[in-house]
């Protein structure tokens, strides 16, 4: 939560956070590599803690990647291994499976908001024709 930006930039010492962060997140991370202009991923809350062993997982056309950390999403391969998923990359680099999608799993995925004309659903027990939407709540906070 707080590996963005707009927490580290101001720390004495971002390289001791950065070397906590791997010492508790173990080395050779992935990370998601977002393309330019995804929903709710702007500079101020761009990850800057990533160790020195972290790759870049692309998944999209994307600029600013490293490209000795890139990791393009077509060039991992997947095997069962004794019941296991492992992901392997070119390099020969191999992590469980569910760590490529660690981004992904993260709270606040999907990154998109939902939509300004959606509807809550009413709760459970709830009459339909007075639960209010999403868009009249909005409306009445203005």
């Amino acid at each position: 939560t707080l590996d963005c930006d707009i927490f580290t930039a101001w720390h004495p010492d971002i390289d001791r956070l950065r070397d906590e962060l791997t010492a508790d997140l173990g080395e050779h991370r992935v990370r998601l590599l977002y393309p330019t202009g995804w929903p709710r991923q702007g500079g101020r809350g761009a990850e800057s803690l990533a160790g020195v062993t972290d790759r870049s997982l692309g998944f999209a056309a994307a600029s600013g990647a490293d490209p000795d950390r890139l990791l393009p999403a077509t060039s991992v391969t997947v095997s069962d291994e004794d019941g296991a998923l492992v992901a392997t990359a070119s390099d020969g680099h191999r992590w469980p499976l569910i760590e490529m999608f660690a981004g992904m799993l993260a709270p606040g995925w999907p990154p998109s908001p939902p939509s300004a004309n959606a509807t809550s659903p009413p709760a459970p027990g709830a009459d339909a024709s007075t639960c209010p939407t999403r868009s009249s709540s909005r409306s009445a906070q203005k």
